[in-house]
């Protein structure tokens, strides 16, 4: 499972990596927090649906949060939870508190809230992530590269404003590959990992 804060989030953090877990033949669900409307995404998530499905991503859940007002309280940590029952997933991506963005940050906690019995919770980065983020884990995403690229092209919208950079996102894989001894890689925190 993967969630995030606005369209785009999830395959900026680990779309490589779910496509690796979907090949691998693993099911995969994504939820989505909120349209992104403030970052002027094209409603009713047009192009997550378009980008997911180019990742193998059958299962989506919208939510119907507010854009910048996502807050780490008892209803929004009972929505995520009670997906994540009803999924009951062995891990779980979604975005490093170490971020500027409010909704990233507080998306971070809320699933950590709602997600404390999964076994693997793992923490991606975005454009808005601080310095102080410190991956301890990578996955080799050398053949999935290309279709998370792909889907990321999906994103106009983004594309045309500067806030999905392919060639950034290409060379950030290269960085974090090179570190790991990899063509390209993704690289996350742990919030935890049980075996």
């Amino acid at each position: 499972m993967s969630i995030g804060a606005h369209p785009d989030d999830v395959e900026l953090g680990c779309g490589g990596a779910l496509k690796r877990n979907i090949n691998n033949g693993d099911l995969v669900k994504v939820i989505i927090m909120t349209q992104g409307e403030k970052g002027n995404h094209i409603p009713n998530f047009v192009e997550a649906k378009k980008s997911l499905k180019l990742l193998g991503v059958e299962d989506i859940l919208y939510c119907d949060f507010k854009d910048g007002e996502i807050i780490h309280k008892i209803d929004t940590v009972t929505t995520i939870e009670n997906y994540i029952n009803e999924f009951n997933p062995s891990l779980i991506y979604t975005h490093s508190p170490h971020d500027r963005h409010q909704d990233h940050t507080n998306c971070s906690h809320i699933v950590s809230s709602a997600a404390r019995k999964v076994n693997q919770i793992l923490l991606f980065e975005s454009p808005s992530t601080l310095p102080t983020f410190e991956p301890h884990y990578f996955i080799n995403i050398t053949e999935t590269l290309e279709y998370k690229i792909n889907a990321l092209k999906k994103y106009a919208s983004q594309v045309k404003k500067g806030i999905i950079d392919i060639s950034f996102v290409r060379s950030q894989a290269r960085v974090w590959g090179f570190k790991n001894n990899v063509k390209y890689a993704e690289a996350f925190e742990l919030n935890h990992m049980l075996y």
